[in-house]
């Protein structure tokens, strides 16, 4: 893979299995170094973890993951199958658990920020909207978890959009969704790996 850019950053490949992302002049405020030290210290196989921060130059060194962002993968044609579609989803809700353990909000939770490999493993990324958790912002959990909630809610009933797995049908219970984790949500679903 060679170097690319994205709307707001340019990112680098490095030699050592890494990736640096430098933010554009224009976008420079997203790069939050209080924030940023914190996911320093997380580290998970369910997420990209960032390895090093530049506050001066304002860049950060990430894992490098050889994939895709999830809405590419289901739009392939590759088959998912129901076992491996739940899958998927357990890793997706985890990742975000995880993150909320860590006092931390990740707030762009959609299927471009979720990388799988051929192996079907995910990996949350993306962290330029993640907010500290406090007291005075508990709520900011839940917009994770109901963003979760309508993703998976996408993905289950527009199955049209996704060749890879059209072949599914899945059901979904439109109720009022208040549950305080990812994990949760998919406990509601009675939905398991067959």
């Amino acid at each position: 893979m060679n170097d690319f850019e994205t709307q707001i950053a340019f990112f680098t490949i490095l030699p050592n299995n890494k990736i640096e992302k430098k933010y554009k002049t224009k976008y420079q405020h997203l790069f939050q170094d209080t924030i940023f030290k914190e996911l320093l210290e997380i580290n998970s196989h369910s997420m990209i973890n960032l390895c090093k921060i530049d506050i001066k130059n304002r860049t950060m060194v990430y894992e490098y993951f050889v994939s895709v962002n999830l809405r590419e993968k289901l739009k392939s044609h590759q088959k998912i199958s129901y076992k491996e579609l739940i899958h998927i989803f357990k890793q997706m809700a985890y990742s975000i658990d995880f993150l909320h353990k860590k006092n931390i909000t990740h707030i762009d939770i959609n299927d471009t920020n979720f990388l799988i490999n051929d192996n079907l493993e995910i990996k949350l990324n993306d962290y330029d909207f993640i907010e500290i958790i406090n007291e005075k912002n508990q709520s900011l959990k839940q917009i994770d978890v109901l963003a979760f909630a309508v993703l998976i809610y996408r993905i289950i009933q527009l199955p049209y959009q996704w060749s890879s797995i059209k072949h599914l049908k899945l059901g979904f219970n439109s109720n009022y969704i208040n549950y305080s984790s990812c994990e949760d949500f998919l406990s509601s679903l009675n939905i398991n790996e067959k």
